[in-house]
């Protein structure tokens, strides 16, 4: 079952974080938000990350794994945190910096992956259990900073006449990366035999089910098909004097978000 299942639904993800990911450069260039820089080679690195689940030396194998949230981290500082002085992306920058030397001291050391390629022996266990510390708050950090960030979004622009779609987007956004950093946890749940045929059924199923809502949640929050835009705007009625354009919508977000942080509106 696993040799069909796993190729299916990484290939599905690829084809869909590919997809979102060259259309947020192509964005990009057309609307001058250079913000969107910093999702768009997340998501590219993502997809290469998963190509590495077939390439079991080299680069992607050392290095590679959650490289790719470095650039998720530079997204929310320069989308919501753009002129703020607050220093928690230095600190959520120091903290993944730290995790990834670690993880990739395991790796080397211990040959560790998720999930396991061998049966590890019972004095790696407690070792292994650290492993899986590091990847699930290297992981989840950015995912659930990322989150509470487009939560607090979708929260202060509700009471604007803003089309309601845009406002989905961020809902979307806040919902898959809570929902993927959520499930970096599951791996605690991983046997300490080798191979997906030790992986417990319903684990698998949910760490691929947070994938698949986190990638369809993305493509969805940026690349929204114009009928589901009909759909959320079916009750909207446009108040010319509330009217904003993309520039003035950058400036209404961010004096909202709580705490004093600053947000830029990156589409």
């Amino acid at each position: 079952m696993y040799e069909f299942v796993i190729p299916t639904i990484i290939l599905t993800c690829l084809i869909v974080i590919f997809y979102t990911g060259f259309f947020l450069l192509y964005r990009m260039f057309i609307t001058k938000f250079y913000n969107l820089f910093g999702l768009a080679m997340f998501f590219i690195l993502y997809g290469i990350q998963l190509l590495g689940e077939f390439i079991p030396f080299g680069i992607v194998r050392y290095f590679l794994p959650q490289l790719c949230l470095l650039f998720l981290i530079l997204f929310v500082k320069y989308t919501f945190y753009k002129d703020s002085k607050s220093k928690i992306t230095i600190l959520i920058l120091l903290i993944f910096i730290i995790l990834k030397i670690l993880e990739v001291l395991f790796v080397i050391f211990y040959d560790f992956q998720i999930p396991l390629k061998e049966t590890i022996a019972i004095e790696l266990i407690p070792i292994f259990y650290i492993y899986i510390t590091i990847l699930a708050v290297q992981i989840s950090i950015p995912m659930f900073w990322l989150g509470y960030k487009a939560l607090m979004t979708y929260i202060n622009l509700k009471n604007y006449n803003i089309e309601p779609w845009i406002k989905k987007r961020y809902l979307f956004v806040a919902i898959s990366a809570l929902f993927l950093g959520l499930s970096s946890y599951a791996n605690y749940f991983m046997p300490y035999k080798g191979g997906y045929e030790a992986v417990n059924p319903i684990i698998f199923i949910f760490v691929a089910s947070a994938l698949l809502i986190f990638s369809f949640g993305n493509l969805l929050a940026w690349v929204m098909p114009k009928s589901l835009k009909r759909y959320f705007n079916r009750k909207y009625e446009i108040k010319e004097e509330e009217y904003f354009s993309q520039k003035e919508l950058m400036d209404i977000i961010k004096p909202k978000l709580s705490g004093g942080n600053d947000t830029d509106r990156n589409n």
